[in-house]
C-alpha cells in the first residue's frame, strides 16, 4: 500500500559479465526493482481549469511513483556519474527532445538531454502552456504557450544537471524532470524498469540513479570492450534494519 513516508532502503547492486555486447565497446544494462508492498498510484486533483478536467473522464494517474506489479520501477535516470574520459565530452545530438503539455499533464515525466541539445516545447492543448525551469546550475527560463496553435518554445541547458525541474505557475499539478548531460551514457528506465547504456568505453565508473520519490542509489563497476556489465539496483519501502 503506497505510503507518504515512504523510506528506502539500502542499494543491492548485482554485477554480472554476460556475452559481449560487440566487439569494439561494452554495454550497461539492467533493472530497477522496488523491494517491499507496491505502493499505490494516487489521482491528480486538476482545479481551476475547466478546460483541463474535461480532458479527463476520471482523474488520472499520479505519474511520481509508478511500479508495475513485479516492482520494476519506471521512470528513474540512470547514468554515469564520473570516471568519463574527457574524450567522451563531445558535440550533443542535432536532433531536439520534445516535452508537450497534453491534456494538461507534461510528457515525459521524466527525460534526459545533452548539453547544448534543444528542447522543443509543445502544446497540444486548447489552454495555456505555462513552464518554469527551475534549475540550480542552469539558468532559470520562463515559457509561454497560448494553445495549440502557438509556435513551440525552445530552450538549452548548458551545465550538467540532475535534476532539473520544469513546473507550471498556471496548472501546480504539472511538473516533468530533466537529467542534463554532457555525455551520452544515460538512460531511464522503462515501464519494466530496465536501462540500457550502449557503446560504453573501458573504465571504472561511479553509475548513479536518481528518482524524484525515491532518491539516489550508486555502484562503483569496471566494465571492458567486448563485455556486458549487468547491474540490479534495489529501492525499499521498508527501513534498512528490516531488508
Amino acid at each position: 500500500m503506497y505510503n507518504s513516508g515512504l523510506r528506502c532502503g539500502l542499494l543491492a547492486a548485482f554485477l554480472f559479465l554476460g556475452a559481449p555486447a560487440s566487439l569494439t565497446a561494452a554495454t550497461i544494462s539492467g533493472v530497477v526493482r522496488f523491494h517491499g508492498d507496491i505502493p499505490e498510484t494516487g489521482t491528480v486533483r486538476m482545479v481551476g481549469d475547466s478546460f483541463c478536467t474535461a480532458c479527463h473522464t476520471s482523474p488520472p494517474p499520479k505519474q511520481d511513483l509508478l511500479v508495475n506489479a513485479s516492482g520494476e520501477v519506471q521512470n528513474v535516470v540512470v547514468y554515469i556519474k564520473d570516471g568519463l574520459p574527457p574524450a567522451t565530452v563531445n558535440s550533443p545530438p542535432s536532433t531536439p527532445v520534445e516535452l508537450r503539455q497534453e491534456g494538461c499533464i507534461f510528457y515525459p515525466r521524466v527525460f534526459g538531454i545533452r548539453t547544448g541539445q534543444e528542447l522543443r516545447i509543445t502544446n497540444r492543448d486548447n489552454t495555456m502552456l505555462n513552464m518554469v525551469a527551475a534549475p540550480k546550475s542552469n539558468s532559470r527560463f520562463i515559457k509561454f504557450i497560448k494553445n495549440s496553435s502557438g509556435a513551440p518554445e525552445t530552450a538549452k541547458f548548458e551545465k550538467p544537471e540532475v535534476p532539473v525541474l520544469l513546473k507550471s505557475d498556471v496548472h501546480p499539478w504539472m511538473a516533468s524532470y530533466a537529467g542534463v548531460f554532457n555525455h551520452p551514457y544515460f538512460a531511464v528506465t522503462d515501464g519494466q524498469g530496465r536501462f540500457e547504456l550502449r557503446d560504453v568505453p573501458t573504465g571504472m565508473y561511479t553509475l548513479s540513479t536518481w528518482h524524484e520519490k525515491l532518491g539516489v542509489r550508486e555502484v562503483r563497476l569496471q566494465v571492458a570492450d567486448m563485455e556486458t556489465t549487468t547491474v540490479q539496483f534495489r529501492y525499499g519501502s521498508r527501513p534498512v534494519e528490516d531488508q
